[in-house]
């Protein structure tokens, strides 16, 4: 889904801050208790946060999403590299590692 005017970028904007803290920041913390949502790396990915008018408006979506604590690099995957990634790290481990520091990744931050 394309956003046809401002309204509704808005509205794609605020369900793409909302979802995260609904589900997954809920989801991870059902699984490891006590933890704070410190990580050194944030990759996001998906139509809604890659699209975004600019980088600030996707940093600013991902941080009010999952807020997490601390001091953290957040990178962007543009081509939706993170699947395949994942997919390939069972049986090489070294190409996913090269991969993120080859460039494909943008970090958000910068």
């Amino acid at each position: 889904m394309l956003p046809m005017n401002r309204e509704t970028l808005v509205i794609e904007q605020a369900m793409v801050r909302a979802l995260p803290a609904a589900h997954a920041t809920q989801r991870m913390l059902d699984r490891v208790p006590g933890t704070e949502l410190s990580f050194e790396y944030i990759f996001v990915s998906g139509a809604a946060i890659v699209n975004a008018p600019s980088a600030a408006q996707s940093l600013l979506m991902v941080l009010d999403g999952i807020q997490p604590v601390g001091v953290n690099v957040v990178m962007l995957d543009q081509y939706g590299l993170s699947q395949a990634l994942g997919s390939i790290a069972a049986s090489n481990t070294l190409l996913p590692a090269q991969i993120i520091e080859s460039g494909a990744y943008t970090n958000l931050e910068r």
